[in-house]
């Protein structure tokens, strides 16, 4: 009966420190969101696309995504794009940045949502 209770307690101590172990190796993803344009802004011609990531993040890139499809991936900092708005339909789109930290979840900002015009 001891070594069972031996048993347990071993297993026990084991999942405790990989429970440690993982939340140490997990932080919680970076803080990411679309600087500009705002949401319910109206885009047209080239437009900038600027990304904020909190700076305690060391990130290796960010992926800016149009419409749930990848528009293009970015290395390095300032995470910014010159989108050529005139390459996609007239009408509503949505943005929205992931960016992918050394360790760890990665982050995706809240969607933006613009509408394209470039006829006038």
């Amino acid at each position: 009966m001891q070594k069972r209770v031996r048993a347990v307690l071993v297993l026990t101590a084991l999942l405790l420190a990989a429970a440690v172990v993982t939340t140490w190796a997990c932080p919680d993803p970076p803080w990411v969101w679309i600087v500009t344009p705002p949401t319910n802004d109206t885009v047209s011609g080239t437009t900038l696309i600027q990304v904020g990531i909190n700076e305690e993040v060391d990130v290796t890139g960010v992926d800016l995504y149009l419409d749930d499809q990848l528009l293009t991936s970015l290395i390095s900092a300032p995470y910014s794009y010159q989108w050529d708005t005139t390459k996609v339909a007239e009408g509503s789109h949505k943005l929205r940045a992931v960016a992918h930290p050394k360790k760890g979840k990665d982050g995706k900002s809240r969607r933006v949502y613009v509408t394209v015009k470039n006829r006038s």
